[in-house]
């Protein structure tokens, strides 16, 4: 157990027989014959070993009717270092054993029976091991008297016990141990036990009553005598002993507690044991039904399942409240001179920093919350305008998987819930509250995201296509100016049906068939061809005779005059350089003979080709002769014939821009239809975020998140008069249906009103101001006019209907229910953004519930965060002065739970020095914290009857 990480989760058995318990004992010897102690050192040892390795944290030492093994083991035992270096050599065994809780139990049997089956009730009183055991025995059992079975009374002691055996066997012929056989016989009297206890005050505040419960107690109707007797020992006792869940139930009485206490005078919290009477079932019990306990290992800390019945205990196979190690920050250390050197460990559940005014305890928080998330530290402090102070950078923050370094947590400095509240005094700047506090989801901020883009992109898509819808209308309006200059396709129509009549007529006068004039035609072209051809075969046959005849050429010898001649550099040749002039020579020859030769076979190709086309042409002047004195005997033909193909031209050329013309005009009106499209489609993006925002789970029932979408309607009109003359606007409401100036006449902007208003501008009946374009207008006009209008409500009520306390609150749960895992939370003094009611009525309430789910680590100065929210550690902070001073460092700091009642000691059981060591945990709440002896109390009469 690690005192310095507060009240933990571990395994408490209350109910482990010793040998002495005599009744079904299965230890394998009998105590009365142990007289060298041999054997019952074995089953100390036993008891001890299996303690450690099972994980019990406390030992409930239980006999019948007296204290018999517990004094021995206390005595003679845990008081003996000798005795236990003996039987326990290894040093961290040896220390593990001896931080063991062990204490008495004593098991009654009463003289009451209940039940169908008349069972005799057992009765267990559990005392304080620091109660000294001789006053157990003489001021408590010595005062107890025993029932015969002849109802005769006696002192509750082994002579008695024996008495009363022996006796029996008289009168039965019964054979066996008189101890024995008494033990099986006596009873007591519960009310004679709550006199002894309740008479004298040494017992105050020393002991615990717990009953066993063999069934169902939900399942009881408390009437008639038998379920009398039953309620009234039940209503004395502190604890029930059951590991039956509906009993738990029944007995936590969740939602009727006020009824329950007047009916039992308290909630009972529940426990369980082994109740073992072998070394087999030593912390085994059955259906693996372990009593945790999160306490202290101490009587102090086991007071505390009576103020927490609920909270404190659970019976079940598996450790509570288990929670991921990678989530969870083990400690900081820090390797400055001015901060103690000793890791600062933190409750897995809620960590409470507590102190006076200036002794580091927002400090710790902020070197915590720094050191893993910096970023998040900066911006939180930056909007609260808190002073950015130079931290210690040898701060190491340490996880429970082992591992240190950067991780997710939620940091909420002080004041910072109430600035983010008062920032939404109205509501756009409220809107923008909740906006930031929802965002912090990841997965709400993922699809904002991915809003933002889409609307981006859609903006961008109805942009282009409002420039390509420009486009198509300037070349349709272009199409039509022409059209209106030079005139339409039908209008061409009557004058070319009269020039083709013309030259009908004309063409039959002259004889001219349609077959002469084609054959005129092609014979027209074929001579142009032919004379085209005849001048192409002169110049290749020039350009074949100008070009000079060739040489060979050498790369490294040969040189090109400024004549074009060749000059061969044979300086650096001397034996073979008349030889080289030779064959240089008489290659050359031979390329100029067959290059003459080659040349001469060309020029006889051109020779025969121009032959042959001059007298193709020859005979095509022959034949056209003929037909072309006919053709140029009519000029007038000719030229009716040009006018024909210009006025067919035109009439082409009109089609053409007609044709043009209607098509941009439909691509500008299916444009159109697009923009629209697309600019309704951004608001289905809305549709679909504000969907995501209603389906978020707040992990609060009385937490609703909801949006509704916003149109901007003062921008849209402010838009319009700044894009249009404000007397056309007046006098297009009736059209439009609106005064698109007054954001009062606005009732939607839809696609209706956007279409109207672009109509009006095609039909100019809109003026535009000077610089504005209609791209520019329609640009403007389609945007983005939406946003998302959030809306929180907690018990009915929408966050502006809030206190500013409950506001903070709600932004708290909001913030710590949107993180989607379960990261630590550190909030530095919370309190000061609420009102006292909110404090003690929600704040502690939420804490008590999200510790469970994660670790909270939170600053505070108010006795009601520590104690009514049950931290699970309180960390206090000192600074070193005069009045308290430390041990060595600036800055100290002590761990522990607020059960914690002594001292800070070392090894040689001496008080350490500092003034954080000198007193326990308990006490120095009650020093530091305004209102601590009240909510200490408050939370002791929680859950009993005072009366």
């Amino acid at each position: 157990m690690c005192i310095e990480r507060g009240s933990t989760w571990n395994r408490w058995d209350f109910h482990v027989h010793t040998p002495y318990s005599i009744l079904n004992n299965e230890f394998g010897f009998n105590i009365e014959e142990d007289h060298r102690g041999e054997h019952f050192d074995n089953f100390v040892k036993t008891l001890f070993e299996k303690a450690v390795q099972c994980g019990i944290v406390a030992i409930g030492v239980s006999d019948y009717f007296s204290i018999d093994g517990y004094k021995k083991i206390r005595e003679e035992y845990l008081s003996k270092p000798d005795k236990m270096r003996m039987l326990f050599p290894d040093d961290k065994l040896r220390k593990s054993v001896e931080e063991i809780f062990v204490f008495p139990n004593i098991e009654f049997r009463l003289n009451t029976f209940v039940g169908e089956k008349a069972h005799s009730v057992n009765y267990h009183v559990f005392f304080s091991d620091k109660f000294p055991v001789e006053r157990i025995e003489s001021e408590f059992l010595g005062k107890i008297e025993i029932l015969r079975p002849d109802c005769s009374k006696l002192s509750l002691n082994r002579m008695n016990i024996e008495d009363v055996g022996r006796r029996y066997k008289e009168h039965n012929n019964a054979t066996g141990n008189d101890y024995l056989i008494g033990l099986e016989k006596i009873t007591v009297n519960y009310e004679k036990i709550q006199e002894v206890l309740m008479s004298n005050i040494i017992f105050k505040g020393q002991y615990f009553i717990s009953v066993p419960v063999d069934e169902d107690l939900s399942n009881i109707q408390w009437r008639g005598r038998d379920h009398d007797t039953r309620q009234a020992i039940y209503a004395q006792s502190d604890l029930l002993m059951t590991s039956n869940s509906r009993t738990r139930e029944w007995a936590l009485a969740k939602g009727h507690e006020e009824e329950q206490i007047d009916e039992f005078r308290s909630i009972k919290p529940c426990i369980w044991g082994s109740d073992a009477h072998s070394y087999e079932r030593m912390f085994a019990p059955d259906e693996d039904k372990f009593c945790w306990i999160k306490a202290e290992p101490t009587f102090e800390g086991l007071q505390q399942i009576l103020y927490e019945p609920e909270e404190r205990v659970r019976i079940q196979e598996e450790k509570p409240d288990e929670k991921d190690a990678h989530q969870v920050i083990d400690y900081i250390q820090f390797q400055s001179t001015y901060f103690m050197q000793d890791p600062i460990y933190f409750s897995e559940g809620l960590t409470a920093i507590i102190g006076g005014k200036s002794t580091g305890k927002s400090m710790l928080l902020r070197h915590l919350a720094k050191t893993i998330d910096p970023d998040q530290v900066q911006e939180r402090e930056e909007k609260v305008s808190q002073k950015q102070e130079k931290l210690d950078e040898s701060a190491e923050v340490v996880w429970k998987d082992g591992a240190s370094g950067k991780r997710k947590i939620i940091y909420i400095p002080q004041s910072w819930l109430n600035r983010i509240a008062d920032e939404g005094t109205n509501e756009s700047q409220l809107n923008d509250v909740l906006r930031d506090v929802l965002l912090q989801n990841d997965d709400l901020k993922k699809a904002e995201e991915y809003l933002k883009n889409e609307v981006s992109n859609k903006i961008q898509l109805v942009k282009h296509h409002i420039l390509d819808y420009v486009e198509c209308v300037d070349r349709a309006e272009k199409c039509e100016r022409i059209l209106d200059e030079h005139g339409r396709s039908a209008a061409y129509s009557p004058m070319v049906l009269d020039l083709e009549r013309q030259l009908e007529l004309l063409s039959a006068e002259t004889g001219l068939t349609e077959e002469m004039f084609q054959n005129y035609t092609e014979l027209a072209k074929r001579q142009v061809d032919r004379i085209y051809d005849i001048h192409s075969i002169k110049k290749e046959y020039a350009a074949v005779h100008d070009v000079a005849e060739p040489f060979v050429f050498i790369p490294s010898i040969t040189k090109i005059g400024a004549n074009g001649m060749p000059h061969y550099d044979l300086e650096e040749m001397s034996i073979i350089k008349e030889l080289m002039k030779q064959t240089i020579h008489r290659i050359n020859m031979e390329l100029i003979r067959i290059w003459k030769q080659d040349v001469q076979s060309m020029q006889t190709v051109l020779a025969q080709n121009k032959k042959n086309f001059s007298e193709d042409l020859l005979n095509i002047n022959k034949e056209l002769k003929p037909l072309k004195q006919r053709v140029l005997q009519n000029d007038r033909l000719k030229k009716l014939e040009d006018q024909l193909r210009k006025e067919k031209e035109k009439q082409k050329k009109a089609k053409e821009l007609e044709r043009d013309k209607a098509e941009n005009i439909a691509k500008a009106q299916e444009l159109k239809s697009k923009i629209i499209d697309v600019w309704k489609s951004i608001k289905t993006e809305y549709q679909t975020f504000q969907e995501k925002i209603s389906s978020t789970d707040s992990q609060n029932k009385d937490l609703k998140f909801d949006a509704e979408i916003g149109e901007r309607v003062a921008d849209f009109a402010d838009l319009s008069s700044s894009l249009f003359d404000n007397r056309k606007i007046k006098s297009s409401i009736d059209r439009i249906g609106c005064n698109i100036a007054d954001k009062d006449s606005i009732k939607s902007i839809d696609e209706k009103l956007l279409d109207s208003i672009w109509e009006w501008i095609r039909d100019e009946r809109l003026s535009l101001k000077g610089g504005n374009s209609e791209q520019i207008a329609l640009e403007r006009m389609f945007t983005d006019w939406f946003y998302i209008h959030y809306i929180l409500k907690s018990g009915g009520d929408t966050i502006n209907q809030m206190s500013p306390g409950k506001k903070a609150l709600v932004l708290l749960e909001m913030l710590v229910n949107l993180e989607q895992g379960k990261c630590p939370i550190l909030i530095d003094q919370p309190e000061d953004d609420l009102d006292n009611r909110s404090i003690y009525t929600e704040l502690v309430q939420y804490l008590r519930n999200k510790k469970h789910e994660r670790q909270i680590i939170v600053v505070t100065h108010n006795a009601n965060v520590v104690i009514g929210a049950d931290a699970e550690a309180v960390i206090i902070a000192n600074q070193d002065g005069k009045e308290a001073k430390n041990n060595s460092r600036q800055f100290e700091y002590r761990c522990g739970a607020i059960e914690n009642v002594l001292p800070l000691c070392g090894d040689n059981d001496e008080i350490l020095p500092g003034v954080l060591n000198q007193k326990g945990i308990q006490q120095q709440i009650c020093d530091i914290l305004e209102g601590g002896m009240d909510a200490f109390e408050m939370r002791r009469k929680k859950y009993i009857h005072t009366t």
